[in-house]
């Protein structure tokens, strides 16, 4: 075991190519050089889900079952878009479902990240019985020069599936 300048012990350290032991009590920064906030390094196999500035879009399908509600079946067509850096920066994602109880649904969902710290959240759902559901929230975790979280969220809903299973035990 050794110490380095700042006083953390080191139990053992090795070089970047295998496992042979670092020689002349340097310590080697092993095969990532860089900070965590530095962006990772791209794959050679791995393609992104939209190019600089793009969109991309996908259908899936939507399936459920629950005791009380019975199933749930459906499709929604989620659309990622990108900024230059190729990061994704918006969802949307409208899905139509269909339940025996509550009859067709149509539900519009909406992400936003503008940066690592401010996110957006929009979602608006209504079938063709009772059920609605309505949620818009924003948070902002770097508020304040990083000193504060600022979140609001709104919810409104309507839910023909809730129970009430009394008091106590």
């Amino acid at each position: 075991m050794k110490s380095n300048q700042d006083g953390v012990v080191l139990a053992g350290s090795f070089e970047q190519g295998g496992s042979k032991p670092a020689q002349d009590g340097k310590e080697s920064r092993g095969a990532s050089e860089g900070t965590a906030n530095d962006p990772p390094k791209e794959h050679p196999e791995f393609k992104p889900m939209t190019e600089k500035g793009g969109t991309t879009t996908f259908p899936l399908p939507a399936f459920g079952y629950n005791r009380n509600e019975k199933y749930w079946i459906g499709a929604l067509a989620v659309t990622l878009k990108g900024n230059e850096q190729g990061e994704v920066e918006d969802i949307f994602a409208p899905q139509v479902l269909y339940n025996p109880l509550v009859g067709a649904q149509a539900t519009l969902n909406y992400y936003g990240y503008r940066s690592n710290n401010v996110q957006y959240r929009a979602v608006a759902s209504y079938s063709e019985k009772v059920a609605k559901y309505f949620d818009f929230a924003y948070k902002n975790m770097g508020a304040g020069g990083g000193r504060y979280i600022f979140a609001v969220q709104g919810t409104w809903f309507k839910n023909p599936f809730a129970r009430f299973f009394g008091f106590g035990n």
